[in-house]
């Protein structure tokens, strides 16, 4: 078995030659001596300087963590906390690791922000180190100053150790904290306590003599290693050691070792003059580990004040070199000072300088303290450290990956003769497409019976439920996975917008199932050839779907800016590659079968998301929560608010409407193309006017979920196109499975839908825009003004909805996969 072991921290300027990179070297050092059957790889930064640590085991290595698809620097700053940049960072790690048959990786540092840190594996079992949750007890301090994008990140870290097949953390405390945090039971965590290493003894008086000349360190002292920020409670230290009687200060001065920058510097310096200390106190900073210990060794009592550690480390290395100890009652500290130490209130400093005064004026039990922290300080070993991670290895190597028992846990997996594995890529949310919201709505039901995995384009998908429930990977790790972890069939969720761009040369080159969301693609293919300086590809391409006279004319009309995106189709080359096509309408079933090579294609309607009809009571609410008047007939339009919805025809018709009716309202929700037509200006900057006419806007990306709740207060939707780009509406299918009736244009697809819940109104290329809006008046009118028709087409809806749900639509997919499989599908399914 091979264990990877992320080992920056022993690179990171700010955790080498501290706690944490200490730490990690020692155990990894005391390893080497003790028999595992483990091939170790200790992971490194290429940019960074080489880990200072003994590897005299052929059975450890040092390998450079060399990333795919990521450009890897030395810049700390700023801090790592990005979610998209981590989710690549996730995404080419397990590639990496994979590639590398890598079995296991130890996240040695969960909250190392000055690096991108693996959050959740899915081919790989993960080991996760959780020294302390100091940043959530003290938010505050610690996470309020990163700002929402630092809580975020915080979040996803302490959040993915769930997916860990162990947690190691270092206390009891730090352990409780843990499973108040996530829930986590504590067999699911590892307590790993630390070592303190041989060189932590008593010596002799030269030695010591000799290290605290170096320092220009005499006579007796109070001693502290500590740290400036906010659990270290520096101030209160320092305040305890100005409140001693004088006779202890005049003999006793307190040294403290304690990384400082200028500002913090500046600020300890203020403290010292206010408390009249100055004379008396030495701050230490770059020193060597023998004068660390011979530190340990003079001092007369050590001091750890802190408010909170997850372990507290220097309280055992100053009993390992006979120190007696004046410790907190807080957090780890009683565990790592056991009976051999004073307790006090770090939160009071009378009640810290009590505890000081009381170890320095009595001898025996100085003597005492340091009697039983000799003995009890003996535990700590790093072997003993090393031994238990080797452990909590084993441990996670006899756990299964997670599986999708975990995931869907109400689900038969013996429901089919074998679930098949699937590479799924689709935009998602946040992502503002319509097919971000289908290709939700089907992974929800496709993952109870097939292992799916997510490919998308460089960011990290926002609906957390499915993240945390599917694997989901940036596209570029995608080869390095099929290679190791080969799958059954690719899907392709292709719309007409730049969103699909990086799925287009893998449609192209891992043939699979395709999704047309529409028909004409000419919007995709010239962000993925045109927009990725490949304009030869894009002519030839045209060439290709429409034939050289057609290429011809349209580079005429692209140089002229002429050039429209719905007068090709364009998907002649992506759907004869394809191994199958799913389309949602006859109208496109009949559009790629017409080629001549066409693969099998299967018509499967979008699914329809339905609730119970409650007779209005939660449209009601969300009209109030909205501002739309409760006795009103609300026609509506969502969606993108552009050009081919027909928006001005739409508002012309409606202030019609509403002359003739004032309790007619019209809400539009979805971001406009105020670019497209005037009267979108006069929208936007004349919304209070437009409210009092009864218009309604909300003229942003909405969610699913948020558009789902907007819908159940509207009573008629409006749905037109023109032209037409052969897309099916999620929007108006949505509509139509909450009964809601939709006008819709006579065009394409929409054309298919009932007359009886879907009543239509020409194009303008049928009739006139004239007429078009005549035809929408006269459809609208009938609505408010015909009750009749109106509960009719509502039950019409409802009706057509029957047998169109997401669970259907799955279950047809994954059909037509188990034929496309197998080789038994025949071109039209």
């Amino acid at each position: 078995m091979r264990v990877g072991i992320d080992a920056r921290p022993m690179q990171v300027p700010a955790y080498r030659k501290r706690g944490i990179g200490q730490h990690l070297r020692n155990w990894i050092e005391a390893a080497q001596t003790l028999p595992h059957p483990f091939e170790m790889v200790l992971l490194v930064d290429p940019h960074l300087s080489s880990p200072e640590v003994n590897l005299i085991s052929p059975q450890w290595k040092i390998s450079p963590l060399t990333l795919p698809f990521i450009h890897q620097t030395d810049d700390f700053f700023p801090l790592h906390n990005d979610a998209d940049q981590e989710f690549i960072f996730d995404s080419a790690v397990e590639a990496f690791l994979v590639d590398q048959g890598i079995d296991l990786f130890h996240e040695t540092y969960s909250f190392m922000w000055e690096a991108n840190i693996i959050r959740r594996l899915h081919r790989t079992r993960l080991v996760t180190t959780i020294y302390d949750l100091i940043p959530l007890k003290y938010r505050a301090e610690y996470l309020d100053p990163l700002g929402e994008r630092g809580y975020q990140s915080f979040a996803q870290r302490l959040g993915a150790t769930v997916y860990s097949q162990r947690i190691q953390t270092i206390s009891a405390a730090s352990m409780q904290d843990i499973i108040d945090a996530t829930g986590m039971p504590s067999t699911h965590i590892d307590l790993i306590s630390c070592g303190v290493g041989p060189t932590f003894a008593p010596l002799d008086k030269d030695e010591i003599r000799i290290r605290l000349t170096e320092l220009n360190i005499s006579g007796p002292y109070l001693f502290s290693v500590t740290g400036f920020h906010h659990t270290k409670n520096l101030r209160r230290q320092l305040e305890a050691y100005s409140l001693l009687p004088a006779q202890l200060k005049q003999r006793f001065r307190y040294v403290l070792v304690c990384p400082l920058g200028q500002a913090a510097r500046d600020e300890v310096e203020t403290w010292l003059h206010l408390l009249g200390i100055q004379q008396r106190v030495i701050f230490l900073q770059d020193i060597t580990q023998p004068q660390l210990v011979a530190l340990y060794n003079r001092a007369t009592t050590v001091l750890h004040g802190s408010l909170c550690e997850g372990f507290g480390l220097p309280i055992v290395e100053a009993m390992r070199c006979g120190t007696p100890v004046v410790a907190a009652n807080l957090s780890s500290m009683p565990e790592a000072a056991g009976d051999a130490a004073i307790l006090v209130d770090p939160l009071n400093p009378q009640a810290m300088a009590d505890g000081i005064m009381r170890m320095l004026s009595d001898d025996q039990i100085q003597a005492q303290s340091r009697e039983r922290g000799l003995k009890h300080a003996d535990q700590f070993t790093w072997e003993r450290t090393a031994q238990a991670v080797l452990n909590s290895y084993s441990a996670s190597l006899n756990q299964p990956l997670a599986d999708h028992q975990h995931i869907f846990p109400g689900v038969n997996l013996q429901s089919r003769n074998r679930r098949p594995r699937l590479a799924f890529w689709s935009p998602l949310n946040p992502k503002p497409s319509g097919v971000s919201d289908y290709s939700e709505m089907l992974l929800a039901e496709l993952g109870k019976d097939a292992d799916v995995d997510v490919f998308v384009d460089s960011y990290q998908p926002a609906v957390l439920g499915l993240y945390d429930s599917f694997p989901m990977y940036d596209a570029r790790a995608y080869s390095s996975l099929a290679k190791v972890h080969p799958y059954d069939l690719n899907l392709y969720q292709i719309g007409n917008n730049p969103l699909h761009r990086y799925q287009y040369d893998a449609v192209l080159n891992r043939p699979g199932l395709v999704t047309l969301h529409d028909l004409c693609i000419y919007n995709l293919l010239h962000s993925a050839l045109i927009g990725q300086g490949r304009s030869d590809e894009f002519w030839r391409e045209i060439a290709f779907c429409e034939g050289d006279s057609a290429a011809e004319k349209m580079r005429r009309d692209y140089l002229a800016g002429r050039a429209s995106g719905y007068d090709l189709s364009l998907n002649r080359r992506i759907v004869t590659a394809s191994q199958g096509v799913v389309v949602h309408s006859e109208y496109g079933l009949r559009d790629v079968t017409h080629y001549p090579e066409a693969p099998p294609a299967k018509l499967i309607p979008f699914g329809l998301f339905h609730l119970d009809d409650d007779e209005g009571q939660f449209g009601h609410l969300v009209r109030r929560i909205i501002g739309l008047p409760e006795n009103a007939f609300v026609f509506s339009s969502f969606g993108n608010l552009h050009q081919v919805k027909r928006i001005p025809v739409i508002i012309r018709a409606f202030e019609r409407v509403r002359a003739l009716n004032p309790h007619a309202h019209l809400f539009l929700m979805g971001p406009p193309d105020a670019r497209s037509v005037d009267v979108m200006h006069a929208i936007q900057d004349s919304s209070l006017a437009a409210h009092t006419r009864g218009i309604h806007f909300y003229l942003t990306y909405a969610s699913y979920d948020l558009m789902l709740m907007a819908m159940q207060a509207v009573d008629v939707g409006i749905n037109l196109r023109y032209p037409t780009a052969g897309e099916t509406s999620g929007t108006l299918s949505m509509l139509l499975g909450m009964g809601k009736p939709t006008i819709v244009s006579d065009i394409g697809s929409f054309a298919e839908y009932p007359d009886d819940c879907c009543p239509k109104v020409p194009t303008p290329a049928q009739a006139s825009e004239s007429t078009e809006e005549d035809v929408l008046v006269q459809q609208m009118m009938r609505f408010i003004e015909n009750s009749t028709h109106y509960r009719e087409a509502c039950a019409a809806a409802y009706i057509y909805g029957q047998g169109k749900s997401w669970s259907d639509a799955a279950q047809q997919y994954l059909k037509f996969i188990d034929q496309l499989v197998s080789g038994g599908t025949s071109k039209v399914d």
